[in-house]
């Protein structure tokens, strides 16, 4: 798996394989912007976005669907989770929409919860859990489809230091356990310095 951008928002690039990489820039808007391009969410008016080989733009609605659902894994910045599912459904979605037999699905929910300490929660709905914990579940449940793009929007923004540093630890694990190439949207120093790349909106990479 490797991303090779060229000539998106100025910007020429290729991300290879379990790369780390922050997209920062002056405004949170311009980063969540570029990431949504990325995560197929908006598209881009110039240049091209070719990941693992395919150029997302060629792709046809079905075959769109289908591939950011099993090869991108999405952390919004709000860690959103489904208010009306316990914690075993959130984590199930994904697969449930991909159509996965339900012994596998049991077993990937399964094998997730034991990885990442849900197991406890699994039969709670979102307003019994902690802040800790629902950030916890909306990382792990990355790994469902066994990603090899993880995206995450923002994800130690309005946190305390602690909390910060406990978020991005999991999210790099997450990353790593799925061999995943990392791509972060922040402008948090502590996010910037763990990466393996950094890419300004102006262009300049690092």
């Amino acid at each position: 798996m490797s991303i090779k951008l060229r000539s998106v928002k100025s910007i020429s690039l290729d991300i290879p394989d379990n790369c780390f990489l922050v997209v920062k820039s002056k405004t949170e808007k311009s980063r969540k912007d570029f990431l949504d391009l990325l995560g197929g969410y908006k598209h881009s008016r110039t240049g091209t976005i070719i990941i693992s080989g395919y150029d997302i733009s060629d792709l046809k609605r079905g075959e769109k669907t289908r591939f950011y659902r099993n090869e991108i894994g999405f952390i919004p910045e709000d860690f959103y989770l489904e208010p009306h599912l316990n914690v075993r459904d959130n984590l199930s979605l994904a697969g449930i929409f991909e159509n996965l037999s339900k012994s596998d699905l049991n077993s990937r929910v399964k094998n997730i919860a034991r990885k990442y300490q849900l197991t406890k929660i699994l039969k709670m709905k979102p307003e019994k859990i902690t802040d800790e914990e629902k950030r916890r579940v909306c990382i792990a449940r990355t790994c469902l489809m066994k990603p090899k793009v993880i995206l995450a929007y923002e994800p130690t923004k309005g946190l305390e230091p602690a909390e910060a540093e406990n978020t991005i630890e999991l999210i790099m694990q997450v990353a790593k356990d799925n061999e995943a190439i990392l791509i972060v949207s922040s402008d948090d120093k502590n996010i910037i310095k763990r990466a393996d790349m950094e890419v300004d909106l102006s262009g300049e990479k690092k």
